[in-house]
């Protein structure tokens, strides 16, 4: 049974600052400004990798991650909340390319990472369900060979916006350091079981109007989440930085209206 110090930890999220994080590289957008549109789809391109060679460096960045007291914290912190109807559909928006043009080692470390963090996740759920968890990932940026390597791995990948169509309220949905108009497409139809991304403190606080009627989605998934800070990532900063795991425990209203109308056709059959 949790504490009542473990319970106000999943109600309260404080964002901290890394010292020295002013200066950010001009072709990355920090998380927290990615608050107007998509960005514009990137055309289709030639891999430059071969899909061995990914796994090489999924296989050595995987290992690396596996051993880090943020892998450590984030499988506790997912087995405290195992809801009781486990996620059978995992679904992955927007973790870049395996193999980006410039060839950044940066980038390819990042990507890696957050893949293996979400296998973590998924590896956690299959153990609790005893089951296969379907996994779906949409990314305009993958190459010919990142699909393949995914693919490989037995999961499903999938054009926009069939990946926003495959979120229901049991489903896991993650994704890292999204524009705002990705999450809102996302949870459009439903508020999902469990997401991991981007809170809604970062985007108050980074955003001119909040309050705007674009933003109700976005706000309302964070009043029905407990919430806690994804575990600190000094060996991979800042793959995980500005990222929230949220635990739906609230009922969705159109869920509550599904239930008042199945109880109401149930009274009448009786009568």
């Amino acid at each position: 049974m949790e504490s009542a110090q473990e319970k106000d930890s999943w109600t309260y999220v404080t964002k901290k600052r890394r010292p020295g994080t002013s200066r950010k590289p001009k072709t990355h957008t920090p998380p927290a400004a990615k608050c107007d549109v998509n960005a514009p789809p990137q055309p289709a391109r030639d891999s430059y990798l071969t899909v061995a060679e990914i796994k090489t460096d999924y296989k050595k960045i995987r290992e690396q991650w596996l051993i880090t007291s943020c892998c450590e914290n984030l499988k506790k912190l997912i087995t405290s909340k195992i809801p009781d109807r486990v996620p059978s559909t995992a679904v992955c928006l927007g973790i870049g390319s395996f193999d980006p043009p410039d060839g950044s080692w940066q980038v390819k470390r990042r990507t890696h990472a957050q893949l293996a963090a979400f296998q973590t996740v998924v590896d956690i759920f299959k153990q609790h369900a005893g089951a296969p968890i379907r996994c779906v990932f949409q990314e305009p940026y993958f190459t010919p060979a990142d699909v393949d390597f995914l693919k490989g791995m037995d999961y499903e990948i999938v054009d926009s916006p069939d990946g926003y169509k495959s979120v229901d309220k049991d489903t896991f949905l993650y994704g890292i350091h999204m524009y705002k108009d990705t999450y809102s497409d996302a949870i459009a139809s439903h508020i999902p079981a469990i997401f991991i991304g981007t809170g809604w403190d970062t985007w108050e606080s980074s955003c001119m109007d909040p309050d705007a009627s674009e933003w109700a989605r976005i706000r309302e998934l964070d009043e029905l989440c407990d919430k806690v800070n994804f575990p600190k990532d000094d060996d991979f900063y800042p793959a995980f930085t500005s990222t929230v795991i949220h635990w739906r425990q609230h009922p969705v209203a159109s869920d509550v209206a599904e239930a008042e109308i199945s109880l109401e056709k149930l009274t009448l059959s009786e009568a």
